[in-house]
């Protein structure tokens, strides 16, 4: 069963009130982003995710070995969370940005955790016109990188806890000139 772990678990450091998005609250349509930076277990030493997925293919064990890396264990929820108090630095000082929060209001990262960043209710700063959508990021280069099982369940869950089609969910390539979310995300979630 997933959740949407709060965001006191990763910041401690809450922004002020940003512009609602309406006054009914929650948009019904949602922007799906990479970060583009640094994969999350690459950057301590663990193997990437294409490493993994072709490891998987050619051994059973490797299946095993996959789940025992991403089993819920502190250290990972650990480096998850440091990676988006780095996120929300670098969004801190972007130009154009609100540099008030972080930019998106999701994030989900390869062990399948969601976490939430920014109220839903509240406009974002992640897509040059399309802030009234739900910004929704994946940690990681997705040029490079695959998402794993657990991400896409995550996903899945998120759109349908959040009350949202899939069909009203869209790559950042499709609002802005940009790679993003990356072709291995494009491909797999049809975004």
């Amino acid at each position: 069963m997933n959740e949407i772990i709060s965001r006191g678990v990763w910041d401690t450091v809450h922004p002020g009130p940003a512009r609602p998005i309406s006054p009914r609250g929650t948009s019904k349509q949602v922007v799906v982003h990479h970060t583009a930076g640094t994969y999350v277990y690459a950057a301590v030493g663990r193997p990437g995710a294409k490493w993994l997925r072709i490891r998987a293919r050619l051994a059973g064990t490797a299946r095993r070995i996959v789940e025992t890396w991403l089993k819920d264990d502190a250290a990972v929820k650990a480096r998850e969370c440091a990676e988006l108090r780095a996120i929300k630095a670098l969004h801190l000082r972007v130009p154009g940005l609100d540099n008030r929060d972080i930019a998106y209001h999701y994030a989900i990262f390869p062990s399948g955790r969601i976490y939430r960043l920014r109220d839903d209710t509240r406009l974002g700063s992640h897509t040059a016109g399309g802030n009234t959508r739900i910004g929704v990021v994946f940690p990681g280069n997705y040029e490079k990188h695959y998402m794993t099982d657990r991400q896409e369940d995550a996903y899945h869950w998120l759109l349908h806890h959040l009350g949202i089609r899939e069909q009203d969910a869209v790559g950042h390539y499709r609002l802005n000139p940009t790679a993003c979310p990356g072709k291995n995300i494009k491909r797999r979630l049809t975004v």
